[in-house]
């Protein structure tokens, strides 16, 4: 199964390099094909390298950086129309943290 998981961000730079760490742990042990778009709503700087960096060295993570801040469900909306084809699409806040180690909830859920 394809599934893209949209994630918006604006700054909250420790609550979500916290979460976003826990939810990359998650897509990267998940058995489908998962990507996860990272929608920045033009965060300050170091949070857009941050961001990117988890891009660059990750092939499941895809980072969309926005020159203006869109809010939460329009800069979703944008990511998802240029995104992938998927079977399911997700979106999660940028500070859930997932603190269930004893399975995959993106596995559960499919």
């Amino acid at each position: 199964m394809r599934i893209n998981i949209y994630s918006p961000t604006y700054f909250r730079f420790n609550k979500t390099q916290k979460a976003i760490s826990t939810i990359i742990e998650t897509v990267n042990s998940s058995k489908h094909d998962v990507k996860l778009y990272l929608c920045d709503n033009n965060s300050p700087h170091e949070m857009k390298l941050w961001l990117l960096d988890q891009d660059v060295h990750n092939e499941r993570v895809v980072t969309y950086l926005s020159p203006i801040n869109y809010g939460k469900a329009s800069i979703v909306n944008t990511v998802h129309g240029a995104a992938r084809q998927s079977d399911y699409i997700a979106s999660i806040d940028s500070d859930m943290l997932n603190t269930h180690d004893e399975y995959n909830w993106i596995d559960e859920m499919i």
